[in-house]
């Protein structure tokens, strides 16, 4: 993969950075343990909330996203990750994860609890209850 030298300083035998089509998708997610979405910061992030939010929540996955964001703000506000500062913090984070798990499995049962109010049906009937009121 032609981006992957952009992440070799990041990569190690339990770290990989993918791309792959959405076919494999479902595949590599249940077969991973935390979902990472560190992005640049810029106002856009601040309201966009991200799809892979989405997959990654669905897939049971805790997530892990940078500060000053939209997503940061979904998962501290429903306790299913962790939001870092930068970069330290995320690599201390993560060193810390791998020889405590006990906060992955916090995470991972929050995460079954967040998302069931969240599947589409859970969001048209909210739609249909906010639409009523009016």
């Amino acid at each position: 993969d032609e981006c992957q030298a952009d992440y070799t300083d990041f990569l190690s035998q339990g770290i990989r950075v993918l791309h792959i089509e959405k076919k494999e998708l479902e595949t590599v997610l249940h077969a991973s343990s935390i979902g990472i979405m560190y992005f640049e910061e810029t106002i856009y992030r601040t309201f966009a909330f991200p799809y892979k939010l989405m997959e990654y929540m669905f897939a049971g996955l805790p997530i892990i996203c940078n500060a000053g964001s939209h997503a940061a703000d979904f998962v501290s506000n429903n306790n299913i990750g962790w939001v870092v500062k930068d970069v330290d913090e995320l690599e201390q984070l993560i060193q810390k994860l791998k020889n405590d798990h006990s906060e992955w499995r916090k995470m991972r049962v929050n995460i079954s609890e967040v998302r069931q109010k969240h599947t589409w049906l859970a969001r048209a009937e909210k739609v249909s209850i906010d639409l009523q009121a009016l």
